[in-house]
């Protein structure tokens, strides 16, 4: 009885570890860098943005993300239809896209998040590591 318990706990394990190993391995892997930045032009398409990417407009980074509100930004300027917005790790990239689905105008601003990786996530919930504080960007008087 005993030998069954250890040869099915050991089999949960396996498994679970082989799911997470599974889901880590086959998340996209974006470049949301000043790299891929440069590479995106005035008058592309969404899907030629995502091919220079890598990764559908998304939160690629470990916990919630936040956008500098105060990055220069040309959005005032256009009047896109749509912004899309990709969060990586440290940086992200803002896309307006105009009626016709094409790139009017882009930003790439610093990203603020609660975690530096997946181990300071797990101390964060055990309570062995502090919360990163969130910044004070200043005020609007």
């Amino acid at each position: 009885m005993r030998k069954r318990i250890v040869i099915c706990s050991l089999t949960f394990l396996a498994l679970a570890a082989g799911s997470f190993a599974a889901f880590w391995f086959l998340q996209p892997r974006p470049r949301i860098d000043e790299q891929a930045f440069a590479r995106i032009e005035h008058g592309m398409t969404e899907q030629q943005v995502i091919d220079i990417i890598g990764a559908p407009p998304g939160n690629y980074g470990v916990g919630e993300g936040e956008l500098n509100p105060f990055n220069v930004s040309t959005f005032w300027i256009f009047p896109e239809k749509s912004v899309k917005t990709w969060l990586g790790r440290d940086k992200a990239i803002q896309i307006g896209f105009a009626d016709d689905g094409k790139v009017l105008s882009k930003n790439i601003g610093n990203v603020w998040r609660e975690y530096d990786s997946h181990l300071h996530m797990v101390g964060v919930w055990f309570r062995l590591a502090d919360r990163k504080p969130r910044p004070v960007y200043g005020r609007i008087l």
